[in-house]
């Protein structure tokens, strides 16, 4: 070998850099002199650490190969062709050179995370450049039914993920496992110079050979071979393309980033204060603290168009109250269908127990979760004869899909012969559920906000917005591997009389019981497999348990005349309002105007229709209202159904639920302590007697918490005591944040009128709530 020929080897502790003799003597020649650096540029380079350049090289240098991959494969996606690009396993390199060519080990985590930084941005960047081109995609793909996730799909744009038929992970993993491995050997052994059998000029023809072989050896199975694009791109992709309970990825919309939101913990007697910023791009928000009674604070009931407008995109609202109840309940929006899209969250007041026990978990949030965008489902149950199809049920975000095969069980460990407090909340759209646990029974302790004699009972009857405190006892032996299913079962009915429950899910029909199985209670060291075990024999519906509060109530004659504030309820098929057959709680459905809450309005003397107002003045804050509400029937002979009733403001006593209308020329009250919550159920073709005190002076909601009929109009809202509200919350100055809020609210509209992703007060289709 000539002198010529030889490649020398500089030795740098960091690199093994060569040039030929022909390089080195061309980069010495002096063709132009270079400029003179600055002192002041000297002087920032030489302050700048070497390790931040070094990132910043690798970084930009992986940035500029993963952008022209990553684009091109959106301009083939988009267009609805098929694309090919190359890629390069960085991170073999990385790791290749600190194995065996004197790569310092320190350096290797930076120049990892540079290059997943690198790709992170490059998918930032693409998502910027091919906004509108990726929206319409995933627009198609989602309307196709094919969801966002998958290949050939919206996210594979940024990285792959595994086939339909690939189901065993581990195997794949195994499988990229050997192929980078491979393919990191390759580039180590083509980059190393002491290597006589591949030249510098071959290099890239090697290296290529062995990405095909793997290609074509793999050729039916999703494989990826090169972690630091996937890994920076697949993080964008989980950024952009929201919650996937199920492996179906839609755009939710959600608080904090998690689904559900974050839990909302304190004591009996604390003052909370939550923050709300909006980043919503193309809707409002408002978070409504369920069941809290909001005492001296209608101000801060967070129901939009009723005390308070929705906050405007990149605003921000700050709620402040007192908790003066104990036990656990969700916080939702109550903007339009927006908790249907995942914006709620659990909350857990600590306080006194009516039963022992050892130790408690996080409240467990039952949700149905829909494919669809929950605005879109709510428009779908206006026109369809039966509500949408809900594609899982959900166990604090964590369900199965039983039609795609896909997603996970909830899980949840107990201590053999312990006590557990768990609270249950359904934080559902549309989803009426019995949970159980199988082989053990269910001591109840709370129901709502309200604490209670203690039963037992082996399933619970959960309608939406409801929440019951029970204890379990682990101490079964039943099952052979320690695992017993966790269940939330439903009855549907007959839609013709009183059986009806609510429509059958297609997903989880109601006769095949094990489509209901939603997640497995295990012992320590219990074994493997599923659950063996049986659901207990129990009959399922919509009834409401029987309870007596701990702290008792004796209900006194109404202040009101019961009479007049009798009504039916349901939908009216006899004309439409606001195009299309609505839900009705009042003579006309309620429709609200965002830009004009009701707490903004205190001086008026009269209402617009629209808004379905009742005025209640009676004073006496010992005194009671009693309200009859029938499902069904009456002069428009509505169609009736079952209604989880929620009033805000108030718990109520039940005086009467059962079959048929109440009958008020006979009226059969139960006055002496009766079960009380601040949600019940309106059972089908019957009633509901409800009785609350007149104490808490504000604009108060009653609605049905069914999520398509309040957007339906299902609601009225009840004025107390008027001329009271403003001095009963602290005075004029606590409606100021509401003013500032409307204030930004019109803004924001007045500023995207021309925007058709943004709402429009004119296309409005829902009641507002």
């Amino acid at each position: 070998m000539t002198t010529r020929d030889h490649i020398e080897r500089l030795e740098t502790q960091e690199l093994e850099l060569g040039a030929t003799d022909a390089v080195r003597r061309h980069i010495s020649r002096k063709v132009v002199e270079p400029r003179a650096v600055s002192q002041q540029k000297l002087d920032f380079e030489h302050a700048r650490p070497r390790w931040l350049r070094e990132m910043m090289a690798e970084a930009t240098g992986v940035f500029f190969y993963v952008y022209p991959g990553i684009a091109a494969t959106a301009a083939f996606f988009t267009n609805e062709t098929e694309p090919q690009f190359g890629s390069l396993f960085m991170i073999a390199i990385t790791l290749c050179f600190a194995f065996w060519q004197g790569f310092p080990w320190k350096k290797v985590p930076y120049y990892i995370f540079a290059q997943i930084f690198g790709a992170f941005v490059a998918g930032f960047i693409l998502m910027g450049q091919y906004h509108e081109q990726i929206t319409a995609f995933t627009a198609k793909s989602i309307s196709d039914g094919k969801g966002t996730v998958y290949n050939g799909g919206p996210a594979s744009i940024l990285c792959s993920f595994p086939g339909p038929t690939q189901n065993n992970l581990g195997y794949l993993l195994m499988i990229e496992f050997f192929v980078d491995s491979f393919i990191g050997i390759v580039i180590w052994a083509a980059l190393d110079p002491a290597n006589p059998f591949i030249t510098p000029a071959s290099a890239p023809f090697v290296i290529g050979l062995a990405y095909g072989n793997m290609v074509w050896g793999f050729a039916n199975i999703t494989i990826s071979t090169n972690l630091a694009r996937d890994l920076g791109t697949r993080i964008v992709a989980a950024i952009w393309y929201g919650v996937s309970p199920d492996g179906f990825a839609k755009v939710a919309q959600v608080v904090n980033g998690q689904f559900p939101g974050p839990i909302i913990e304190a004591c009996w007697g604390d003052t909370i204060v939550v923050n709300v910023k909006n980043v919503i791009k193309n809707n409002g928000t408002t978070v409504h603290f369920h069941g809290l009674r909001m005492y001296k604070e209608n101000n801060f009931d967070g129901t939009n168009a009723i005390t308070q407008c929705p906050i405007a995109r990149g605003d921000t609202f700050t709620y402040k109250f007192q908790l003066r109840q104990y036990g656990h309940s969700w916080y939702h929006s109550h903007y339009s269908s927006q908790y249907g899209e995942g914006t709620f969250g659990p909350v857990v007041v600590h306080g006194p127990s009516t039963g022992n026990w050892d130790e408690e978990f996080d409240p467990i949030m039952v949700h149905e979760w829909h494919h669809a965008s929950a605005y879109d489902a709510f428009r779908e149950s206006m026109t369809s004869p039966a509500p949408p199809k809900a594609d899982l049920i959900t166990l604090n975000g964590i369900g199965r899909n039983n039609e795609l095969g896909t997603g996970s069980f909830f899980q949840q460990t107990f201590e053999k012969n312990k006590k557990y407090l768990l609270r249950i909340t359904n934080s559902a759209i549309d989803f009426h559920f019995h949970f159980s646990i199988d082989n053990h029974l269910l001591q109840v302790v709370s129901v709502d906000y309200v604490p209670i004699k203690p039963f037992w009972t082996n399933s619970l009857s959960v309608g939406i917005g409801q929440r019951y405190g029970v204890i379990v006892h682990a101490n079964q032996t039943a099952s052979t591997n320690g695992k017993y299913w966790i269940r939330t079962e439903y009855f549907d009915g007959n839609v013709q009389d009183s059986t009806f429950c609510q429509f059958p899910q297609q997903n989880y029909p109601p006769n095949q019981t094990d489509t209901q199985r939603v997640g497995i209670l295990s012992y320590s060291g219990a074994g493997s497999g599923d659950p063996e075990t049986s659901r207990w024999p129990v009959k399922v519906g919509c009834k409401d348990p029987v309870f007596e509060p701990h702290y008792k109530w004796n209900v006194t004659p109404p202040q009101n005349d019961v009479l007049k504030n009798a009504r039916y309820v349901g939908i009216d098929r006899s004309k439409e309002a606001h195009g299309a057959f609505r839900w009705l709680l009042a003579d006309q459905p309620q429709w609200l105007n965002y830009s004009n809450p009701t707490l903004l309005n205190l001086g008026n003397t009269t209402w617009t229709s629209d808004y379905v107002l009742e005025p209640y003045s009676y004073n006496d804050p010992e005194g009671f209202v009693y309200f009859i509400i029938n499902s069904g029937g009456g002069p428009s002979n509505l169609v009736g159904g079952t209604h989880p009733m929620h009033l805000h403001g108030h718990d109520f006593a039940i005086l009467s639920q059962g079959e048929g209308p109440f009958d008020p020329a006979n009226p059969v009250y139960n006055t002496v302590n009766p079960p009380r919550r601040d949600t019940a159920m309106l059972p089908a073709m019957g009633h509901l007697v409800l009785a609350y005190k007149t104490d808490n002076p504000g604009a108060w909601l009653l609605h049905c918490h069914i999520g398509w009929h309040a957007g339906s109009g299902m609601s009225l809202q009840i004025l107390e005591r008027q001329k009271e509200i403003t001095k009963w919350v602290g005075g004029s100055a606590a409606f100021e944040p509401a003013k500032r809020g409307c204030k930004n609210w019109n803004a924001f509209l007045a500023k995207h009128k021309n925007d058709p992703n943004v709402f429009n007060p004119a296309n409005q289709d829902d009641s507002g709530i």
